[in-house]
């Protein structure tokens, strides 16, 4: 394994090129400029011309004329065949976009392997300490190593615009049940975070498994299930007795039927159960998710979580409440980076909690600056209060037909001017709709 001085571009004669690519294409350069090495060029006037570049642009977010890299190049003492290779550099103003691209791919495939290889390297002496976690975390930065920069979504471009929302509107994870879907458009998209919010022992962890089963049973995904609080067994048996419909006491019991129908009907998806410390954060569950993809070669198509709650953030905050916020966030981040939805779940507001000031309380009546216990067993002050409440659902039923779904608050335009049903909307209201409808 080359030392890393010994690290080259194996493109030797496309050196030049690489550079003259940059000024084409800023977008690559701006990308590139900070992971390449000075020494991976063979040539080493090219070398020092990066290194020129590199400084000007990183000043003056920009690259100096001809003139001025060779004012520059002076400066540094550059002999003739310098100044010859910044005359060939310049000189190649129009290359063919195949020919910049093959250039971003070569030098990219070249970056991250050299990561990976002194990734590789450094994890030997971690390997002496058993540092496993920061041996996993250089070779999963190697191995992830993107240079390509997203500057969001260009509202001009349409065409691109709409042939991403395609991807993302294609294999709708439905639930199952019709209503919510009809609520939820469809179902659970791509790329989002879904939340069950409910006070306790309701049956938000029970929802859960459901959407997880019939995902995996019904539509024929790939799926992963994180429990936090009840073992991998005791989630598979609260599942069976939703699947095949026997009350979860009487499940033991009826294990021959169970066993007996996954044997006689193997599927090709998988639906995987882990159990994780409630001191797992979205990094573990990302890591747990590689390994899958490792060892099984599939791609997760929905992730179900057990719940929010429970979780510990990436980075922990002040307070044990606020932290929840931070969960949610890198939850919604993982759905953005698997490009599939997560589901989870977390208490409502009228879940009662413990106060120092007050006693027993619902969440929604803590106050700011109220100290509420913490499953740690201290008491925490309250900072912030934030919520949005989602009032009842109502079904509107028109006399064509239509149907409508909507809350209280929901404005509709009628004969007797814009009204809603809390304001007063009952049978027999005229609503203005379109001809067509």
């Amino acid at each position: 394994m080359p030392d890393k001085d010994e690290e080259k571009f194996e493109f030797i004669n496309l050196e030049k090129s690489l550079i003259s690519s940059f000024f084409q294409d800023r977008k690559m350069w701006v990308d590139l400029k900070d992971h390449i090495d000075p020494n991976y060029f063979n040539d080493k006037n090219v070398s020092k011309i990066f290194q020129i570049l590199k400084i000007y642009f990183n000043r003056y977010k920009d690259f100096p004329n001809k003139d001025q890299i060779k004012y520059l190049a002076t400066k540094k003492s550059f002999d003739k065949d310098g100044f010859k290779a910044i005359e060939e550099i310049y000189a190649k103003k129009h290359m063919e976009l195949s020919e910049i691209d093959f250039l971003r791919e070569e030098t990219n495939y070249f970056i991250k392997n050299s990561k990976l290889e002194r990734a590789i390297m450094s994890s030997v002496n971690l390997l002496e300490k058993k540092d496993y976690s920061q041996i996993y975390n250089l070779i999963t930065d190697a191995v992830h190593w993107n240079p390509d920069i997203n500057l969001g979504t260009d509202y001009s471009n349409a065409v691109k615009r709409y042939a991403v929302l395609d991807e993302l509107i294609t294999d709708v994870v439905e639930t199952p049940w019709e209503s919510l879907n009809h609520f939820l458009s469809g179902g659970f998209y791509k790329k989002e975070l879904y939340l069950f919010v409910a006070s306790s022992s309701v049956g938000k962890s029970i929802a859960l498994d459901q959407v997880a089963l019939h995902s995996w049973d019904k539509l024929g995904m790939n799926v992963a299930v994180i429990t936090f609080e009840m073992s991998e067994e005791r989630k598979g048996q609260r599942m069976d007795a939703c699947k095949f419909g026997i009350p979860v006491t009487e499940v033991y019991n009826e294990k021959g039927k169970v066993i007996n129908s996954f044997e006689n009907n193997k599927r090709k998806n998988k639906l995987f159960i882990k159990e994780l410390p409630q001191t797992a954060t979205a990094t573990d569950i990302e890591q747990y998710l590689y390994q899958v993809k490792l060892y099984e070669n599939i791609d997760i198509d929905l992730l179900v979580v057990d719940y929010m709650d429970i979780m510990s953030p990436k980075r922990a905050r002040v307070n044990e409440y606020l932290d929840q916020g931070t969960v949610g966030a890198d939850l919604r981040d993982l759905a953005k980076q698997l490009f599939i939805p997560v589901i989870s779940a977390c208490l409502g507001l009228d879940t009662e909690i413990e106060t120092k000031e007050r006693g027993k309380l619902k969440t929604k009546d803590v106050k700011v600056g109220e100290h509420v216990l913490s499953k740690n067993n201290i008491y925490n002050k309250v900072l912030d209060k934030q919520f949005n409440s989602n009032t009842d659902l109502y079904e509107i039923t028109t006399k064509s037909g239509k149907k409508i779904i909507c809350s209280e608050n929901h404005v509709f335009p009628t004969d007797k001017g814009e009204t809603t049903i809390k304001k007063g909307l009952k049978k027999g209201s005229k609503l203005f709709i379109k001809k067509n409808h």
